[in-house]
């Protein structure tokens, strides 16, 4: 975060609560992260909501770099599937991270 001049903007309103394998939601949180701070670009500002929707913990990370295009959005969870190639050079992704976590996920309902 300090290499990017980063802005980390955490919006929490109220206590949440996860029951599920800590070091693979940590796995999720840490890949999308990552994901935002690579793609950081402009004000470099990340936003990071998480909010309980009727027992369902919701959390959203935003950051002012390129938007995904919509034709792009449901192939992003594809293995080795990237929107910028020559981004993902740049920063040596595997590109297999966003895989990991949609199956991270889907195991934990």
């Amino acid at each position: 975060m300090k290499h990017k001049n980063a802005t980390i903007i955490f919006n929490q309103f109220a206590p949440v609560y996860v029951c599920g394998d800590e070091f693979k939601i940590e796995k999720v949180i840490t890949n999308y992260l990552t994901n935002a701070l690579n793609r950081l670009e402009g004000d470099n500002v990340i936003e990071i909501t998480c909010i309980d929707d009727n027992g369902i913990v919701v959390t959203t990370i935003f950051n002012t770099g390129k938007a995904i295009p919509e034709k792009d959005m449901e192939k992003v969870w594809i293995k080795f599937y990237t929107v910028n190639k020559v981004k993902s050079r740049e920063y040596g992704g595997s590109r297999i991270g966003l895989s990991i976590v949609k199956a991270i996920i889907e195991a934990h309902q």
